[in-house]
């Protein structure tokens, strides 16, 4: 019984051990200054699944601290009004996302810039 105890302690402590290690790294690595990171949701059609994106691309946006101060998209590529509706329900008191056309996000990103894609999502 013992021997299983020291065993499952290990086995925690090495897990803790690693997931300290794998934080420090992400702190190491991360950029010196904000780059201004877009993530880009093209919507098309009826998403009936469309709110749990938003929640899980906003929750991943907001947890991760390289992700802090990142903008969320949703691009309309001929989306229905349905799907624009729970899309502009869902930006409503989140800071840094927005619901917006090709041509605005042209406006947005501007047209003569460079991007380093970081995480672009089709759905």
């Amino acid at each position: 019984m013992r021997e299983v105890l020291l065993v499952l302690l290990g086995v925690c402590g090495t897990l803790v051990v690693g997931v300290a290690c794998e934080q420090g790294m992400v702190w190491l690595l991360r950029p010196t200054r904000r780059c201004g990171t877009v993530t880009l949701l093209p919507v098309m059609g009826d998403v009936p699944s469309l709110e749990r994106q938003l929640r899980w691309q906003y929750f991943c946006m907001q947890s991760h601290p390289c992700r802090r101060g990142e903008r969320l998209l949703i691009v309309d590529c001929g989306a229905t009004e349905n799907t624009l509706q729970r899309a502009e329900l869902f930006c409503r008191d989140k800071p840094g996302v927005m619901v917006c056309t090709a041509e605005q996000l042209r406006r947005i990103i501007g047209n003569d810039a460079i991007y380093k894609a970081v995480a672009l999502v089709l759905y």
